[in-house]
């Protein structure tokens, strides 16, 4: 037996026997072309971009769920939009003519060039794209080559794969795998996308998995705990199949709760809201009734390859999300970009010009933006959320603009703008300047992903340091406590996002500092749910006093 560790998807589990599905690369070689038949090379080269625009279009038919085919519009968008990128269909058939070559040279030597400038991107979510890139252009070369992949028989298996394109995954969904190990991936990469919205027990990023994983090996995915097990003895294996039985019986007991209001055992109030990192989790997280959107990334609307940085978009998509949860408030956290070929924009670290920074720096863009949530505040509740505030003097610049953008839509009539302003707390310098920043917002949001990574420097990117990255650290647990009592004292509201609100754990110990408010993902949010309801809070007060992780004396 032994254990491979990988990024979980879906909190799902499953077991059964492995099916191997290595994708070799192309062997792609230069063949010289007679002038006259350029032309008809070039033809050749724009009837296989058609022929795989109409396989993505066909792949994405076979999905009988609508809910699931509406939630997969963005990665079409996305890769008909790489096939339509000059680089490949203009300078392809220059090179075919230049060179008067084969379609296949001249589409692979491009290939190369993408990919060049994909690595030289330090941004993970952008630079997970390069995969994207190389499945579809590898469909095109597939076509030009006529080489047909022969479909493997993967009913009952779990697909263990190297480099599986995410439509040959919808193609494999139809036989009834019982789940996916990809050696790549990311959590935000396509192939990710798509085993999600399939709800497929899943786990990516497994390096050399297809090397260590055998054809026929006894295999247990438990994405719950971003593990896989190999060939376990007869009592592992015994143990889970009575967990996978409780564990999706478990799923459909707590359906049952999602109209309750979460209150603990003593009936205090607890907010869960959701956290949508993306467009295609709106409907699964409203589908679960959370008290309203503690944080939605807006950057992500540009998952969507044509979404373009115009008002209309802007406050479409804005109005849209306010409406679909009418009276529950929803948090809009302004762009935090990275990189992003559409807005042009950069950053070479996380300490770089990047969320209000950048908005600061480029104000006809940020003024776009606020506009637009402005104009939905006109007839919604909704909270404007500004991250990466490290001083008083950028708040006092945001409400500048925000003064001026309402001057700019009222035109001297009176109109009521129904909103509340607020800044993440995610730098240490913030924690000094609290009592400042409470007299400029409404309201205070703690991001405990880049707080940790401030405080600890520990990139939250770099494998390597995991270890360090850990919010129980005496350090973060002494902020956090901090953080609670100055809410208090400030009488300003205080919720927590990051990725310590899905660990119940962890939940519990802030709910005990005396947090109420937090963002959940909605993979967690029942489970979360469910164990917040059969909670105490006064005995849980008293018996987190008692423990080392209440009080914290550094001096020690």
């Amino acid at each position: 037996m032994f254990i491979l560790n990988g990024i979980g998807l879906n909190n799902g589990l499953c077991l059964g026997k492995a099916h191997l599905i290595k994708i070799d690369d192309f062997n792609v070689e230069f063949n010289s072309i007679d002038k006259k038949k350029i032309k008809s090379e070039i033809d050749r080269f724009y009837k296989a971009i058609d022929k795989t625009i109409n396989y993505i279009d066909t792949s994405i038919d076979s999905i009988e769920s609508k809910f699931q085919k509406n939630e997969l519009i963005a990665l079409i968008a996305f890769n008909k939009l790489i096939l339509k990128d000059p680089l490949i269909y203009e300078e392809t058939p220059k090179i075919i003519k230049n060179h008067e070559c084969n379609a296949e040279w001249a589409l692979n030597n491009n290939l190369k060039l993408m990919i060049k400038n994909f690595e030289k991107i330090k941004d993970p979510y952008f630079k997970d794209r390069k995969k994207d890139v190389i499945d579809i252009v590898n469909k095109v070369m597939e076509v030009l080559l006529t080489a047909k992949k022969k479909i493997p028989n993967v009913t009952n298996k779990i697909i263990v794969t190297n480099n599986l394109s995410p439509y040959e995954l919808l193609d494999l969904k139809k036989q009834n795998p019982k789940g996916l190990i990809s050696a790549t991936g990311s959590i935000s990469s396509h192939i990710a996308i798509v085993a999600k919205n399939l709800n497929l027990p899943s786990i990516v990023g497994v390096k050399n998995a297809t090397s260590l994983i055998r054809e026929n090996d006894d295999v247990i995915i438990d994405s719950t705990l971003d593990s896989i097990l190999i060939n376990t003895d007869k009592n592992i294996k015994s143990f889970y199949v009575k967990k996978i039985k409780t564990f999706y019986s478990d799923i459909k007991k707590l359906e049952k709760i999602k109209r309750k209001k979460t209150l603990t055992l003593d009936k205090k109030r607890i907010y869960l809201r959701g956290t949508i990192d993306s467009p295609s989790e709106i409907n699964k997280i409203l589908n679960l009734n959370p008290d309203g959107i503690g944080l939605f990334r807006t950057e992500f609307l540009y998952e969507d390859a044509n979404f373009s940085n115009t008002e209309k978009n802007h406050y479409k998509s804005y109005l849209s999300i306010a409406k679909k949860f009418k009276n529950k408030k929803v948090t809009f956290r302004t762009f935090d970009m990275g990189f992003d070929k559409n807005l042009n924009t950069k950053v070479d670290s996380p300490m770089g010009l990047r969320a209000v920074r950048y908005s600061l720096k480029n104000k006809d863009f940020f003024e776009i933006q606020m506009k637009s949530l402005l104009l939905v505040s006109l007839k919604f509740n909704i909270n404007i959320l500004v991250p990466f505030i490290t001083s008083v003097q950028e708040v006092i610049e945001v409400r500048k603009i925000i003064k001026k953008v309402q001057n700019e839509i009222s035109k001297k009539e009176k109109l009521r703008f129904k909103f509340k302003l607020g800044v993440m707390i995610e730098i240490p310098s913030t924690l000094f300047i609290l009592e400042e920043l409470s007299k400029l917002v409404d309201f205070f949001s703690i991001g405990t992903n880049d707080l940790i990574q401030f405080t600890l420097a520990a990139d939250r990117n770099n494998a390597d340091l995991n270890e360090l990255s850990n919010p129980s650290h005496p350090a973060i647990l002494k902020i956090l406590q901090y953080l609670s009592l100055q809410s208090k004292k400030l009488n300003i509201p205080m919720s927590i996002c990051g990725e310590v609100t899905n660990n119940i754990d962890f939940l519990k110990l802030l709910i005990s500092y005396g947090f109420d408010d937090f963002s959940v993902s909605y993979s967690n949010f029942l489970s979360i749910k469910n164990s917040v309801l059969n909670l105490n809070f006064k005995a849980l007060v008293a018996e987190y006093k008692k423990s080392n992780r209440y009080k914290i004396n550094l001096l020690n």
